[in-house]
């Protein structure tokens, strides 16, 4: 895992890297792929490098010979030359999807593309962020969080008292049955994805865990945060 950033640090995208002798290949939303390629390019400058979109990619929990995800070794990843739809299985997607969100690997949609540091979206404890790496985008904001200070926000796993009620992306959060003040009533955090009774969100730092949510201050709880499933520790390759 790891991210495509701004020199703010903001992530443009999260992503999975897998580099090979000839060629570096990313895992991204494929809403984002034309924004980061064109991002990309002033870096080939007097470099033998191109950029194309490659094929479908599908998961599996059968090994054979797919590619293991470092932060999930149950799961693995191939190619297909056919279309998304030639291989469409919902209940495999969902189970997918559902194992991503359980682990806090998050997926960026476009509203929500460069609002957050790698730290908020929780890539530091996927091995998705290298303080050791040289220069890159956004390096000295996302160091200075890292050696210097503390991120203000984090990811957290929510599970929803409401799983069929649909939240949109981008949905603020605020705590739930609690009486009005001016601090309290601002936001402490935003939905990222949901999928039926489990969602990710962005929230404050220091919001502990079963903290109640509402979609309204004081509103009715939609849900409280929960601690993600261990995940393995991995070396970062981005």
């Amino acid at each position: 895992p790891g991210a495509w950033c701004q020199a703010s640090g903001l992530v443009i995208t999260t992503l999975l890297v897998q580099a090979t002798p000839k060629q570096i290949e990313w895992v991204m939303p494929a809403v984002l792929v034309d924004q980061v390629i064109t991002q990309l390019k002033p870096f080939t400058i007097g470099r033998q490098v191109s950029f194309e979109k490659g094929n479908v990619v599908l998961g599996s929990w059968d090994k054979q010979d797919h590619g293991r995800l470092a932060y999930d070794p149950t799961r693995y990843l191939m190619t297909s030359k056919d279309s998304a739809s030639d291989h469409e299985d919902n209940q495999c997607a969902i189970r997918w999807r559902q194992r991503d969100i359980e682990l806090g690997m998050p997926w960026l949609s476009s509203s929500l593309s460069q609002k957050y540091i790698p730290q908020a979206l929780g890539l530091e404890r996927l091995g998705g962020i290298s303080y050791q790496k040289g220069c890159y985008p956004g390096q000295e904001v996302i160091a200075k969080v890292h050696y210097r200070g503390q991120a203000k926000q984090r990811l957290a796993l929510v599970t929803l008292a409401m799983p069929k009620a649909l939240l949109v992306v981008g949905t603020d959060l605020f705590l739930a049955d609690i009486s009005s003040t001016e601090a309290s009533s601002r936001p402490v955090g935003q939905l990222v994805e949901q999928l039926e009774d489990q969602a990710l969100a962005i929230v404050r730092h220091d919001l502990p865990e079963n903290t109640p949510l509402a979609t309204a201050h004081g509103g009715q709880m939609i849900g409280q945060v929960a601690a993600f499933s261990l995940a393995t520790q991995t070396n970062s390759v981005s």
